[in-house]
């Protein structure tokens, strides 16, 4: 369902999932982990693999959310408890398996196609930012001469999306009205449900098209439609237009 937006003068956009695979990049990278562990305990090595160390850390998010502040050490937690409940308990390694994780997935952070393109054809219009319930920042993903703002949960005590608070402190981030913010993320329940009570805009960036929901939200297949939503030509960035003052 496509609806025209009366005035966005800001997007927030996700980071994992919508404009990059952290899927992929997570289990690549937890993959490299493994092959370290092989080579420092073969004994654990052969109790664990990737499924056993994403539930570890789904249960640790569980418990803590709404009070996460630091996703990297949950991360080395996660891995810390699957040693454990094998049998292997042992902080040091943990922490080394933690740091092989992160550096392998510092190297493997690619967007997606068309984001950068979308990006640059937005910027001349909008002020663009990041709202994230994760810990991937601009500066990582090489777009921060396009982001001017960022928001994340563990950087706010831990709010996150979809509580109605974290829409409102990305809107003061922006330096705007949150009726004129606009959310774009690809998780219905995460991105556009606390939309709707924060007086936000949302799209629901939906690239599975065989998954629906019930209530009329507006969506898209794919970030490339975004800029014609809102009525911005395709080749628009190229003409350098000048956005006009927040609020």
């Amino acid at each position: 369902m496509h609806s025209r937006f009366i005035k966005t003068t800001a997007i927030s956009f996700d980071v994992d999932g919508t404009l990059w695979d952290f899927e992929g990049a997570m289990r690549s990278a937890l993959g490299e982990s493994l092959k370290a562990l092989n080579q420092h305990d073969p004994l654990a090595g052969g109790k664990l693999n990737v499924e056993k160390i994403t539930e570890a850390r789904k249960d640790i998010y569980q418990q803590m959310r709404g009070h996460i502040t630091d996703l990297n050490t949950l991360r080395e937690e996660s891995i810390s408890r699957v040693l454990q409940n094998a049998g292997r308990p042992n902080p040091t390694l943990a922490s080394l398996l933690a740091q092989v994780y992160f550096s392998h997935k510092e190297k493997i952070r690619a967007l997606f196609h068309n984001v950068l393109f979308t990006l640059r054809q937005l910027a001349p219009y909008c002020h663009l930012g990041l709202l994230s319930n994760g810990n991937s920042y601009a500066a990582a993903l090489d777009i921060t001469d396009l982001i001017e703002f960022e928001v994340f949960s563990q950087n706010h005590g831990g709010i996150e999306k979809p509580d109605p608070r974290i829409f409102e402190i990305t809107a003061m981030k922006a330096g705007g009205p949150i009726s004129q913010l606009l959310h774009v993320g690809d998780l219905f329940e995460v991105d556009v449900l606390g939309t709707l009570d924060s007086g936000a805009q949302s799209i629901w960036l939906n690239r599975n098209s065989g998954e629906q929901v019930t209530s009329p939200v507006n969506q898209i297949p794919t970030l490339a439609e975004l800029p014609g939503l809102l009525g911005i030509p395709q080749a628009a960035f190229s003409q350098h237009r000048k956005k006009g003052p927040r609020g």
